[in-house]
């Protein structure tokens, strides 16, 4: 950083040393986008279902997400008051209306996928 207190520079022939010695695999940086559509996993271009994407818009990374449903299999919620992964926690008394809707119905989705994948 611009104080010094952390080196932000990524070296990804390090990364592969250290993966292969502790692991003894090395990464494969480009397998998502090309396993997966990358930016286009929310598209019929993927094959890929059942993901739930969720934002919340005090996450600052949230403009990186998918905020627009292109496809009834991945749906896409947006918590006007959410935070990074909030959806994922517990309830909580302090959660907003939009938190505990968007929680009960990302619950309600999987329960329904994991019925069907049981028939």
């Amino acid at each position: 950083s611009g104080r010094g207190v952390r080196d932000f520079t990524f070296n990804m022939t390090q990364v592969n040393e250290v993966c292969m010695k502790y692991y003894e695999v090395e990464p494969r940086p480009n397998w998502f986008p090309v396993q997966f559509g990358g930016y286009q996993i929310n598209t019929n271009v993927s094959e890929v279902t059942n993901v739930i994407f969720s934002n919340g818009l005090r996450d600052p990374w949230h403009g990186g997400g998918f905020l627009r449903q292109q496809r009834p299999s991945c749906p896409v919620f947006i918590m006007p008051n959410g935070a990074h992964h909030v959806d994922l926690r517990a309830a909580n008394p302090a959660d907003t209306p939009d938190i505990t809707a968007v929680r009960n119905q990302e619950e309600a989705i999987i329960r329904k996928w994991i019925d069907e994948a049981s028939q």
